[in-house]
Parts: structure tokens; C-alpha cells; sequence
């Protein structure tokens, strides 16, 4: 995988800037951080954002949502006593708890992966053969990027797949996606194989990890579908 993103989105949190901090700080003495930014200190626009460079990890907070972006893969994010876990469940369980908080609104789970990579292949021609129609593929020689898109309804929101040849550094930012992990770099650098992007939105009244850990598991199960699709 390449980057991961949990957006919890809730009602404005008016008590926001001082008792969020009340549960950050003791989580972050625990946790060894690398980076600590406020912006808009103490009014309800304040943002905190917190980097733990070793976890290839990054929180931020406001009033309205928390996000929590992350390098490791899904399956490693999804066990017992992850970063994911004990660092953003721990935040999000006593975050909901507190008695100025009004509810959540609804939770976007996005994530990024290079497919194919260092096969030679997997090229932009045998994608196109997998993906477009014999007629359109013979005459798409000149694109210089395509991709497949698939949005269908889910959970009383929405899910969107797309997949297309990976341009490396460009295709990340397009989508203002910064690399966490230094050692995927080389993936941006020398980009190969194809990009897979997973979007999925809908509302919740409540969030906890077992409904995270099942749906990065619907997302894992998405991606080794097409991937067999693909490769068939």
C-alpha cells in the first residue's frame, strides 16, 4: 500500500481546542512524537496535527473531524493493539465520551496502492485490453494517462474505485498525497505497474474499531478481487 486515510467527521465540537488537548497530551506521552503544530490556537478553527515519524503515522484535529493518515498496510493497521488501536481509538473513545460532544456525522476511508510493481508485465497496453473495450484499445495508443472508474452506492453513502498506470511523484501530487514512509519513495521515483485508489463515505452514529478493522477488510477484499480480474 501506499497511504492510507481515516477522516472521522462530527458535529462542531464547541469545546474543541481545550479538551481535546486534555486527551492528546497524555496519549502523547506515551507515544514518542516527531512533529506538534497549532494553527488558529485557541479559537474554534485551532488545528492540531501531530507526526510520529517512526509509525509513518500523522493525526490532526479540529472541530469538525480528526484525521488519521498512516504508510503501514491495512492488515497491519487492523490488528490487535495497532497504532490504529491504542493511539487513534484511544483518542476516539474518550473524545466521544466527553459530554460536549454532539455525535459523529459520517467517516471517509480512503487509501492508495501500486499493483503490478517491477512486472514488466503489467504495462499500460495489457491494462487497457483488461479494462476498455477491443475497439477502443486499438485506437488509444496516444493517451498519455487513462484510468477505469467504478462508483457504486454503499452503506447509505458511497464507494468509488479507480485504477490506472502509475506516474510515480505526479499521480501522488494530483492528489496532495505526501509519502510518510521514506522507503516508498522509490515507488514515486521510479514509478511501475498500475495506481489503485479506494474511496468509500457514509454515515455513522458511532465508530469504533471493529467497524474500522471491517471496513479496511471490505477494502482488502476489493483489491484482491480486481487484482485477480486483472491478472486473468
Amino acid at each position: 500500500m501506499i497511504a492510507h486515510q481515516l477522516e472521522i467527521r462530527y458535529q462542531p465540537f464547541l469545546k474543541f481546542p481545550s479538551e481535546i488537548k486534555d486527551i492528546l497530551v497524555p496519549l502523547l506521552r506515551f507515544y514518542a512524537s516527531s512533529n506538534f503544530k497549532i494553527s488558529n490556537e485557541n479559537t474554534l478553527r485551532e488545528r492540531i496535527e501531530i507526526s510520529f515519524e517512526q509509525l509513518n503515522t500523522v493525526i490532526v484535529a479540529t472541530s469538525t473531524n480528526f484525521i488519521f493518515r498512516s504508510d503501514q498496510d491495512l492488515s497491519d493497521l487492523s490488528a490487535n493493539n495497532s497504532i490504529a488501536d491504542s493511539l487513534l481509538f484511544g483518542i476516539i473513545d474518550k473524545m466521544s465520551s466527553i459530554e460536549s460532544f454532539t455525535g459523529f456525522k459520517n467517516m471517509f476511508h480512503y487509501s492508495l496502492f501500486n499493483l503490478g510493481a517491477n512486472d514488466e508485465n503489467y504495462n499500460d497496453d495489457f491494462l487497457k485490453s483488461k479494462i476498455f473495450s477491443p475497439g477502443f484499445s486499438d485506437n488509444s495508443s496516444d493517451l498519455v494517462d487513462f484510468s477505469a472508474v467504478v462508483k457504486t452506492p454503499y452503506k447509505d453513502g458511497s464507494f468509488q474505485m479507480s485504477i490506472g498506470p502509475f506516474k510515480g511523484m505526479s499521480d501522488l501530487n494530483e492528489r496532495n498525497v505526501d509519502l510518510l514512509d521514506s522507503n516508498k519513495l522509490d515507488l514515486a521515483m521510479d514509478p511501475s505497474g498500475y495506481l489503485l485508489e479506494m474511496k468509500s463515505i457514509f454515515p455513522i452514529s458511532e465508530f469504533n474499531f471493529s467497524m474500522y478493522k471491517a471496513e479496511n477488510n471490505f477494502i482488502e477484499s476489493k483489491v484482491a478481487e480486481l487484482w485477480t480480474f486483472i491478472k486473468s
